[in-house]
């Protein structure tokens, strides 16, 4: 999400911010991270409020909340192309994770192209996570001029 707000700023049209949003969804997902637990990825189907489901809007809504105190208080923000560019990045998972949780299907993940760790390397991959968190907030600070 952070990635696709620093694309979205760095592109300045929501047109242009989506196809990189996107396809810096599939760049992303080629790097090994751990996302097994995760609606999409995970072999049980969960309830609409479990822990995981209420973790994953947890994180959407904070990444939103961020996102949106950045844009309103630094000069320079390209609203409408960083939410196209949000919008691109999330859509995959927006497509494929209800899917999957329901029906066990996936439209838009091919899975050559996505990389994940196994359980003995999650510490690995949850911190290949936080890094492009880190990475996509800094690049985005950049982009809107906040330091």
């Amino acid at each position: 999400m952070l990635i696709g707000a620093a694309v979205g700023q760095t592109a300045g049209s929501p047109g242009l911010g989506l196809a990189l949003g996107l396809a810096s969804h599939y760049l992303l997902d080629a790097i090994p991270h751990d996302d097994r637990r995760e609606v999409g990825h995970n072999p049980h189907p969960a309830p609409l409020l479990s822990g995981r489901n209420l973790r994953a809007a947890g994180e959407l809504g904070v990444g939103a909340l961020l996102i949106g105190a950045l844009l309103l208080r630094c000069p320079g923000g390209h609203m409408v192309a960083v939410a196209a560019a949000v919008l691109g990045a999330l859509l995959p998972d927006l497509i494929d994770f209800p899917l999957m949780a329901w029906r066990r299907v996936q439209v838009v993940h091919p899975q050559a192209l996505h990389a994940r760790v196994g359980p003995r390397h999650a510490l690995l991959g949850n911190l290949t996570q936080l890094v492009t968190a880190a990475v996509g907030l800094a690049w985005l600070l950049f982009a809107l001029s906040c330091f």
